[in-house]
This record gives structure tokens, C-alpha cells and sequence, in this order.
């Protein structure tokens, strides 16, 4: 029966998306992906793997942490992932095997502020006022 037919379609959506986040910070809040049927009720039969990545960039920024995950019913957590360097306008692609791409508004990765800070050259063992070291 065509009716049962459409019931049976599976769409993804995504949870909310940060619009900005910290490079090698963990997005927060996580990410979300619910498979949905036609009549927009979550799939709670599907556990199939979901796998998140980012479009291809110019900054050569990388997605890290769990990017596939098993869905539990109908819904894939992606609770530790993080984009590995500062950009602007990146964008996660949602793929799953039998459902349709999905690709999330755009994101801006701030560059996380300084670990350490390291002297390569130490300067000289004297120094005089107001000379510049050399």
C-alpha cells in the first residue's frame, strides 16, 4: 500500500548547530542528528551509523572525535567532536547509509587562546636601557 509505503520514509534533522565555536574544544552543545519517518516522528527503529564530517574548506580544518555513531533509537549523539583550527564558515555534512545528505548552516571556529608561551631565542645575558635587544 502506497500509504504504508511513505510511513516507512526516513529523513535526518540536525539538533541545534553552534554558529560559533573554539578550535580543539568539544562543540557544544553536542551534536544531535534525529532520523525522522514521513509523518516527522522520530525513528525509534533506526540504529544505523551516522557520520558527521565538515565540508571541504580552505582552511584545511579538521573534524576530530567519534564522527560515526550508532544512532539509538532514531537518534546519534556526537558528544566529544571538535574542529581542530580557527575558520570562518565551515560546515557539517551528515551522511547515513539510504538517507539523504544534510549539511548545516555555517560555523565560525575561534582560535582557542594560548597554552604556553615559548621563547625560541633567549635574549642576551646583558642589556642596556632603552636598546632594543639584538
Amino acid at each position: 500500500c502506497r500509504v504504508l509505503d511513505e510511513l516507512h520514509l526516513q529523513r535526518m534533522e540536525l539538533g541545534a548547530i553552534p554558529a560559533t565555536a573554539v578550535a580543539g574544544v568539544a562543540l557544544s552543545p553536542a551534536i544531535t542528528v534525529t532520523v525522522r519517518d514521513a509523518l516527522g516522528n522520530v525513528a525509534t527503529g533506526f540504529s544505523g551509523n551516522i557520520t558527521l564530517a565538515l565540508a571541504p574548506n580552505d582552511s584545511n580544518a579538521v573534524l576530530l572525535g567519534t564522527t560515526t555513531v550508532a544512532a539509538v533509537n532514531g537518534v546519534a549523539t556526537f558528544a566529544n567532536v571538535r574542529i581542530e583550527r580557527a575558520a570562518v564558515g565551515l560546515r557539517l555534512v551528515v551522511t547515513a547509509t539510504g538517507l539523504a545528505t544534510l549539511t548545516s548552516d555555517s560555523i565560525t571556529v575561534s582560535a582557542a587562546a594560548p597554552a604556553e608561551l615559548v621563547v625560541l631565542t633567549p635574549p642576551p645575558t646583558t642589556a642596556q636601557s632603552g636598546v632594543a635587544f639584538s
